[in-house]
């Protein structure tokens, strides 16, 4: 759609064929409202406009000659539909290791707790109970996180405790975690 000042004039106004155009055109652009069938060309001196029923639509100016050649080349590669730049393919990924689920960054409380004592029993435990306090230290934590790693121990049957809480007693499946998690290297 070729846009001179005359054209511009008759179409806001809904004059003759253009007015008949108008309507065409608008009736187009409400069902498809990225169409790209219509390009207004710019062909104004000095101050130009175009008609506001395409005043959404990008345009193409050809209105002086410095912009001629690049604005057919515009509209030659619109009409034709090729771009002047064209995306390159998709490249090969990197090989990255795929990892089923996200690996802790520190030992679960649990297993804390249980590494601790595997520390007193290797610094030359006797047989009787484990001090509660000499394995908090060796845990090296808080209270808080102790005690709900002492917790966790006794209710998974790793340990069982004095009334006083003084004392840890590490039952055979405690024993067992520990054999497990000396031969694993801990997280």
């Amino acid at each position: 759609m070729i846009c001179t000042e005359r054209y511009v004039q008759k179409a806001n106004a809904g004059v003759g064929g253009v007015g008949y155009e108008k309507m065409i055109v608008t009736a187009e652009l409400m069902r498809q409202i990225d169409s790209t069938r219509v390009i207004p060309i710019i062909r104004q001196q000095g101050i130009y406009t175009i008609p506001t029923f395409l005043g959404s639509k990008l345009y193409i100016d050809l209105s002086s000659r410095d912009q001629f050649e690049t604005g057919f080349d515009q509209l030659l590669r619109d009409l034709l539909k090729a771009p002047l730049f064209v995306k390159p393919p998709l490249g090969i990924a990197p090989h990255l290791p795929a990892i089923d689920k996200a690996q802790p960054t520190q030992p679960s409380p649990l297993t804390q707790f249980m590494l601790a004592i595997c520390k007193i029993y290797d610094g030359g435990f006797n047989n009787g109970g484990v001090k509660t306090e000499s394995v908090r230290r060796a845990m090296g934590v808080s209270k808080l996180l102790f005690d709900h790693a002492r917790d966790l121990a006794i209710r998974a049957g790793f340990i069982r405790s004095s009334g006083t809480m003084e004392f840890i007693w590490v039952q055979d499946p405690g024993r067992e975690e520990m054999v497990r998690l000396s031969f694993k290297p801990s997280i």
